[in-house]
């Protein structure tokens, strides 16, 4: 979900860039401030219920339901929108280009769900406590408001 997601975000951002440059301005603002409401939301999350699903799932079901949660988020293009122009000039973007930020996202990607995924392994028992996870979603509640102040002021 994510690569399809970045590449659409660098297409439409690049087209809006050579058409309306000062609409970039209008993003970046619009990015800090959905930056500051999720990590608001985050920080007063309750948490969620960690009950198990018994039944035996195939390798390619779990794909296909991972790609379908990853590919109708739209918080991921809205995150991608918001991301991309503070990094990359859109009016000198080129294919070669377009294809680096694709491998880079989709390796980041990869690594940082996989560290997460024998993370949540490890640590099972310790965040399925309720305390644990609230104080969890306030430290990346303020860690997002932190990155929309900066999207703000940068």
């Amino acid at each position: 979900g994510d690569i399809l997601y970045v590449s659409i975000a660098m297409f439409a951002l690049t087209i809006l860039a050579q058409t309306i440059e000062q609409a970039m301005v209008y993003v970046k603002f619009f990015g800090a401030a959905y930056l500051l409401y999720i990590g608001f939301q985050q920080y007063r999350s309750m948490g969620v219920s960690f009950e198990e699903d018994k039944r035996r799932k195939s390798i390619a079901h779990l794909l296909f339901s991972g790609f379908l949660v990853g590919g109708t988020n739209p918080k991921t293009i809205i995150y991608y929108l918001s991301f991309l122009p503070i990094f990359i000039d859109l009016n000198n973007l080129t294919l070669a280009t377009e294809m680096q930020v694709i491998v880079v996202v989709g390796i980041t990607v990869l690594f940082v769900l996989s560290l997460a995924n024998l993370l949540g392994l490890k640590l099972r028992r310790s965040i399925e406590n309720p305390g644990v996870i609230q104080k969890v979603n306030k430290i990346t509640g303020i860690t997002m408001m932190l990155v929309g102040v900066f999207v703000a002021l940068y």
